[in-house]
């Protein structure tokens, strides 16, 4: 079956290639159909009718040869002879072969010609030999050069040649007494045949024409929703393909920024506390610091000076890019303030870090200007006298230490597990220019050996996620820091990563994390 669809495929496109039109690549394929069924046909037809004249005995191989008189082949015509209906039909199928030829060649207007042509010729010949009988076979000539032709002039000229040699051979065939049997009234009878036969023969041409016009007209429909969607297509091509480079190019360029945000990242890593330092120092405690993109507005700041550590949690405005731009700021001026100025007293130092901010930054108070500036912790251990000092802009200080010691002093504070958090305030007011522009409150502690305390950013605290996407919130971190104080310092970072990751779940970090623990 398949074999016989790939021959039918064959024979279908005889002729047609990728640069044939589509009106007329279908007339073709009509053509080559009818053509190559035709000739089978025939061919099968003239073999049968001819051994069935032999079989009963019509013609002799003596009369077969002899045909080539006149007399004796219109003799045979008048008489029906199978011989006649078999050569009839084997140059019928020649015709074909022809006509698939021509195709073959892609001489197409020469075919189509040969095949109105061979119509028009193969149906006068059998109305010659079955006369009224077979009248209605001059309506396919008819109809066959409406089909093929476009111009009115072609198809015209081939109805009315076909009419006219109707109507000759009717003619002639009536004036011979060969067309009507019985037969009627001498005049009126053969103009009523005419009749009847231009009658229907308009019929068909007129229903013909409707037919091609509205196959013509949705053909020329097609060919214009075709040609608009190519032209969407082609459109849509250009587009995606402006995309693609626009794309490719933003994956340059981003891999540009990335790269350079990545060594940007490498510069702000070599500017934090070194850890050898941090462990010789302070040798309890943990650093949780977890940017939310490659570079951090959240740092942490450390030095150890006249016998004290001083060291800050800091946290700038903005994450990314603009927030590690203020906080190199912050780094730089701490670095001049304490190192160099000799500044350890932490309401100072906030003081001093307010001042240059804002000369670095030129806040005046305008309206519209930005408002960067940073929210920090600072606190001054001095380990000799046992002695805190914090001070904080915007940030707290967690403190905390067994349930049954001293209490540092008049703080708000949580208990759990035995063990007390003491919440010490900072002051509501960012390091920057501000409607509240007083001195940083500075609270001393006495602190006990074991004392846990915790720097921090809030961005811990202000994560969304939990089973109904919510803030973490300050209740649920202090409940975190207070269930694991007692543990190392190792431990308490692994749970505090851990807790933070279980409620942020498949949520975006909305913020930069710090989280600085110190065991006194």
């Amino acid at each position: 079956m398949n074999n016989f669809k790939k021959l039918f495929y064959k024979i279908q496109n005889i002729g047609i290639n990728d640069y044939t039109q589509i009106r007329n690549a279908s007339k073709i394929k009509l053509v080559n159909v009818i053509s190559a069924i035709c000739l089978i046909v025939m061919l099968i037809t003239s073999i049968v009718v001819f051994f069935i004249g032999i079989n009963m005995e019509d013609f002799s191989s003596e009369q077969i040869f002899g045909l080539i008189r006149a007399h004796d082949f219109v003799n045979a015509i008048k008489e029906g002879s199978h011989l006649i209906f078999a050569m009839l039909d084997f140059i019928c199928a020649f015709f074909c072969l022809i006509i698939l030829y021509l195709n073959h060649r892609r001489k197409f207007k020469d075919a189509i010609f040969l095949f109105c042509t061979f119509a028009v010729f193969i149906v006068s010949i059998y109305f010659i030999l079955g006369g009224e009988k077979v009248t209605m076979f001059f309506l396919i000539p008819i109809m066959i050069p409406i089909v093929f032709y476009d111009k009115k002039s072609y198809y015209l000229s081939f109805v009315g040649f076909n009419l006219l040699l109707m109507y000759v051979i009717s003619s002639i065939k009536y004036s011979r007494g060969d067309l009507f049997i019985p037969y009627g009234p001498e005049g009126n009878l053969l103009l009523l045949y005419f009749l009847n036969f231009t009658v229907t023969s308009l019929i068909i041409f007129i229903i013909t024409v409707h037919f091609k016009r509205e196959n013509t007209n949705n053909q020329k429909h097609l060919i214009q929703k075709n040609t608009l969607l190519q032209s969407q297509s082609n459109e849509i091509i250009s587009q995606r393909d402006e995309i693609i480079k626009q794309k490719q190019e933003i994956e340059i360029k981003n891999t540009n920024i990335t790269d350079s945000i990545h060594y940007a990242k490498n510069i702000q890593t070599a500017l934090l506390p070194r850890h050898e330092i941090l462990d010789q120092i302070l040798p309890n405690h943990f650093i949780l610091l977890r940017p939310k993109d490659i570079v951090s507005g959240d740092f942490y700041w450390f030095t150890y000076i006249e016998n004290l550590s001083v060291i800050a949690a800091v946290d700038c405005t903005g994450h990314g890019v603009p927030g590690a731009f203020m906080s190199m700021l912050g780094s730089a001026f701490l670095n001049e303030i304490v190192n160099k100025e000799y500044i350890t007293h932490p309401g100072v130092i906030l003081r001093r870090l307010r001042k240059e901010v804002i000369r670095s930054l030129h806040q005046v108070g305008e309206s519209g200007e930005p408002k960067d500036g940073m929210d920090l912790t600072v606190c001054v251990i001095d380990y000799e006298n046992m002695k805190l000092q914090f001070a904080g802009a915007n940030n707290p200080l967690y403190l905390v230490r067994k349930k049954d010691a001293a209490t540092p002093g008049q703080f708000k504070y949580f208990e759990s597990n035995g063990q007390i958090l003491y919440e010490i305030r900072g002051d509501r007011m960012p390091v920057s220019l501000h409607y509240s522009m007083n001195n940083y409150t500075v609270h001393e502690i006495d602190f006990i050996r074991g004392d846990m305390i915790y720097l921090f950013s809030d961005g811990y605290a202000d994560q969304f996620g939990g089973p109904l996407g919510k803030k973490l919130s300050y209740k649920y971190f202090r409940n975190i820091l207070l269930t694991n104080s007692v543990e190392d310092l190792d431990v308490q970072k692994e749970r505090l990563e851990a807790r933070f990751d279980e409620w942020k779940g498949d949520n975006n970090q909305v913020d930069d994390i710090m989280v600085v623990g110190i065991r006194l």
